[in-house]
């Protein structure tokens, strides 16, 4: 079996979640039963950030007309896949990205993490809501199965999209070695700050950074330390609050920063799966957070919880976490225990390879 992947969320500076979960899936393919994969991505953005792996080839593609991603998605990939990619012999195309070409020259699988752009949700803009609207309603209708990350979006696909369930499988993301390996480690002197995370509104870096001052009064010397990249807006609040901002991690060093910390807030408004929060607990870290979409299933008592994702929530739980070291030493041990438990990429990829057969046999 011959696949042929939309490669591009390995194109995005810095990798985002799905973007992730591809790499870690790719090299455990082959294993799974993918004899050959064409990596498809586009040619006016970075290079994919991709290991070196055997089995498979990269093809830089330009859509025609429009540098958006809509075309690359409409035309590019469509005529590669009916001239070179026939002529390869693929056999099935997937698009980890929530949509699927009205064209489709071979049968094609989905990834769809969340629903939330079929609402009103304020961190998706309104042209960029639209488009995975369309996107992801031509998927749901033509795709021979929908592949997503916990049985709550799993529920939400089948009622808000319409899908028949049998059509649905979860490959249920679990966190990378490394961060499991940090939790093991006995991290050195006293835990001195908390950790939050920058990027997308949804994760609510602001509320973090409020709720970390309202604890300060008790430990004046608690610092809070934002991991990755942030707005450029919400990097220089963060910092004119006293926080300490990382920029762009590796996954190594990002597991060691969460393995030091006394707790990690995270304030989400939404999560499909919560990778942020499984790194957090594989490393030792209680989380702090709401329960929001998936993170009740993918978490369970794994967490200290707060009623709603804001700042007051989020200082009360916080507290909690400061002043019971055994609350938070059981905290630490309940997640990394189920951060370990939860399945590791060659499941994810016996998942995805069994979706590809399934699509060649529909």
């Amino acid at each position: 079996m011959r696949l042929a992947l939309d490669g591009r969320v390995l194109q995005s500076r810095p990798i985002g979640g799905i973007g992730r979960i591809v790499r870690a899936v790719l090299p455990e393919l082959g294993a799974a039963g993918v004899a050959g994969i064409d990596l498809l991505v586009d040619d006016r953005l970075a290079p994919p950030d991709l290991p070196s792996l055997s089995g498979i080839e990269v093809h830089s593609l330009r859509a025609p007309l429009s540098g958006r991603g809509v075309a690359w998605l409409e035309l590019a990939a469509p005529r590669w896949l009916a001239g070179p990619g026939r002529e390869r012999g693929v056999d099935v195309f997937h698009c980890p990205f929530y949509g699927l070409p009205r064209r489709q020259p071979v049968p094609m699988v989905v990834s769809i993490y969340d629903t939330t752009f079929l609402g009103r949700a304020s961190w998706v803009g309104p042209a960029r809501r639209g488009v995975m609207r369309m996107q992801s309603r031509v998927a749901a209708r033509t795709a021979a199965t929908i592949i997503t990350g916990s049985e709550t979006v799993a529920g939400a696909i089948s009622h808000q999209l319409r899908v028949d369930p049998s059509r649905i499988v979860v490959a249920a993301p679990g966190p990378d070695a490394v961060f499991l390996a940090a939790g093991q480690r006995e991290t050195q002197g006293e835990r001195a700050y908390v950790a939050a995370l920058g990027g997308t509104r949804r994760r609510n870096l602001p509320v973090a950074i409020k709720a970390w001052h309202k604890v300060r009064s008790a430990w004046p010397d608690l610092g809070l330390l934002v991991l990755g990249t942030t707005k450029a807006a919400e990097g220089r609040g963060a910092e004119s609050a006293g926080a300490a901002v990382t920029g762009p991690l590796d996954d190594a060093e990002l597991a060691r920063l969460l393995s030091g910390a006394v707790a990690f807030l995270y304030p989400t408004t939404y999560e499909g799966v919560g990778l942020p929060a499984l790194e957090a607990m594989a490393a030792g870290t209680p989380v702090v957070c709401a329960p929001v979409g998936a993170l009740p299933e993918v978490i369970g008592d794994a967490a200290e919880w707060c009623a709603r994702p804001t700042v007051e929530d989020t200082a009360a739980a916080l507290r909690r976490v400061l002043e019971d070291p055994g609350r938070r030493a059981g905290l630490a041990r309940a997640g990394r225990c189920r951060a370990g438990a939860r399945p590791g990429p060659a499941a994810m990829a016996a998942v995805w390879a069994d979706a590809y057969r399934g699509a060649t046999r529909a």
